[in-house]
């Protein structure tokens, strides 16, 4: 009882925190620069990637509030499970966060295609795997339907080897999907490393002109 009265307070807090922002959103230097409509700042607040977690943080309160005790959800556990978003509004205080967020914001376009890119690898290779390796018995319906596939296919993008008696065509297309996987995964790391370096040492320079200053 008592923490849910100190989880129903905190959540409070969160939503006046986050409606206020919203709010007073239109008032930011750095969106004013961009000379766009009070709606369309606010909208791009709300898809940023730290007001994202914000949302995050108290939203799943709201949704198994609405459902009540008596919802048709069985499970709830995955929706209480976001609620631990909630830790990470301490990145107004942990200086690593912080950095990740505008490494985000600097290379979320990359980031972007190269996840839509490993999406549609994704579904294209489980086809392929589908239609190659669907009359296999050696595999027990692994890949006896295309959701069935996914799920074995993700396995393979992630450079892991299935211990499946595959056919010869199938062996190829494992192969070609462990190799684009191991490209494809390159790039995201590459990229957030290199953004952690540049915001590091712009952030180091930054400080280094205040006390100079």
């Amino acid at each position: 009882m008592a923490f849910d009265t100190i989880e129903m307070i905190c959540v409070i807090i969160f939503t006046i925190e986050y409606v206020l922002r919203l709010w007073a959103v239109v008032e930011d230097p750095d969106k004013k620069k961009a000379h766009l409509p009070a709606w369309k700042m606010r909208i791009s607040f709300v898809f940023e990637f730290l007001s994202l977690v914000d949302l995050a943080s108290f939203l799943p309160y709201y949704i198994d509030l609405m459902l009540g005790p008596g919802n048709e959800v069985e499970n709830t556990s995955a929706l209480r499970a976001l609620r631990l978003f909630r830790v990470l509004k301490a990145e107004k205080y942990v200086v690593a966060f912080a950095m990740f967020g505008e490494v985000w914001e600097e290379n979320k376009h990359i980031l972007m295609y190269t996840g839509v890119l490993a999406l549609i690898l994704w579904i294209v290779m489980a086809s392929l795997f589908w239609l190659l390796e669907k009359d296999n018995p050696n595999h027990e319906g692994a890949f006896e339907t295309v959701p069935n596939s996914l799920f074995m296919t993700a396995i393979i993008f992630g450079g892991e080897w299935c211990r499946c008696d595959f056919t010869p065509l199938g062996k190829v297309v494992g192969v070609v999907m462990c190799w684009f996987g191991i490209n494809i995964f390159a790039v995201p790391i590459g990229i957030i490393a290199s953004g952690f370096e540049q915001v590091s040492s712009r952030r180091k320079k930054a400080a280094v002109e205040e006390v100079m200053m």
